[in-house]
């Protein structure tokens, strides 16, 4: 009987070592931008696993959320993703100082939570 009560005690034991397992402290994001997050991260490595990409890739989002509030996350995703609209309806964030500024914040906030997440 003790053989199972070693199991628990070893994914404990994984999961507060990893560093793949980061946990927003006050930044919760809703469960539905997550898994878009998730789902979109997972899209752009179709070679890779699913099981690691969906590690992988939480721990990218989990890590946005650990330095970024809701909002200031929904303005930096609202400008990138406008950045690849073309025309005029895109103009209106890429043409702007602020929107050039929340599309490099948000290359900079993803580019530094691959890296700690060991995507790459």
């Amino acid at each position: 009987m003790k053989r199972f009560l070693v199991l628990p005690a070893m994914a404990l034991a994984l999961s507060l070592s990893s560093p793949l397992t980061v946990h927003a402290e006050g930044n919760d994001y809703p469960t539905a931008e997550r898994v878009q997050f998730v789902e979109e991260c997972m899209a752009d490595y179709p070679d890779k696993g699913r099981f690691e990409m969906v590690h992988k890739c939480s721990c990218v989002i989990d890590q946005l959320a650990a330095h970024y509030t809701l909002d200031e996350y929904v303005d930096m995703t609202t400008a990138a993703k406008a950045f690849t609209i073309s025309g005029e309806r895109g103009n209106v964030v890429r043409d702007t100082p602020m929107g050039k500024r929340l599309n490099t914040q948000y290359k900079q906030a993803i580019a530094a939570s691959k890296d700690a997440c060991f995507l790459k």
